[in-house]
């Protein structure tokens, strides 16, 4: 999908943890029956565009040259773009996985911090440059947050089970970046017009 040295991307990552609970200084206790602390990091990418998404397209269109008759024609529907390259997010977690009671209670607390950078944005093209669209990495985004799962083993016989769980997770969504763009143009339909406007926003 991608072009030239950008049809590839490196993407590592790296997850540690520690099950406490097989230290000694833990081995006594009673009521804990498994504490494990995990982390990890790594670099996931993203190449969600269509096949032919960085190459310049043409879109059939009819034209009448002032007469009652339609003359088939082309005209430009997507700019090309040789240097868009991979959306990367990079991601951090960090959490803690704890059994109690004689694993009658299990609770898993997680947060996470993701940011996404190189996002595969459309720019609207003015029409005096000859419209359309084309697909560009512009503005970054983030997300984190907060996970809590609790498990509680109500009952235990011999036929029969009973599980309830409990979660909570707390999310925030920004948009920390718009990229370099000054100006965006937004689409607009002249009323008994056949063609459409691009006005300036911003």
């Amino acid at each position: 999908k991608f072009r030239g040295d950008n049809q590839f991307g490196y993407f590592p990552s790296i997850g540690l943890g520690w099950n406490v609970t097989n230290e000694s200084f833990l081995q006594s206790s009673s009521m804990l029956n498994s504490l494990k602390i995990r982390a990890s990091y790594g670099l996931t990418g993203n190449q969600g565009i269509d096949a032919y998404g960085t190459i310049a397209t043409l879109e059939e269109i009819n034209f009448r040259y002032g007469t009652d008759n339609n003359f088939p024609g082309f005209t430009i529907d997507g700019a090309s773009n040789p240097d868009l390259k991979w959306e990367t997010t990079a991601s951090f977690d960090v959490g803690a996985d704890i059994v109690l009671f004689k694993n009658r209670l299990m609770m898993t607390l997680d947060y996470f911090d993701k940011k996404t950078t190189d996002l595969h944005q459309a720019v609207q093209i003015p029409s005096y440059n000859g419209g359309g669209s084309v697909i560009a990495n512009i503005g970054e985004m983030s997300n984190r947050g907060v996970k809590l799962s609790f498990t509680s083993s109500m009952l235990e016989k011999r036929k029969m089970s009973w599980l309830s769980t409990f979660n909570v997770t707390y999310t925030e969504n920004r948009i920390e970046s718009h990229g370099d763009v000054d100006t965006v143009f937004a689409e607009y339909a002249v009323p008994f017009y056949s063609e459409n406007f691009y006005v300036l926003i911003k």
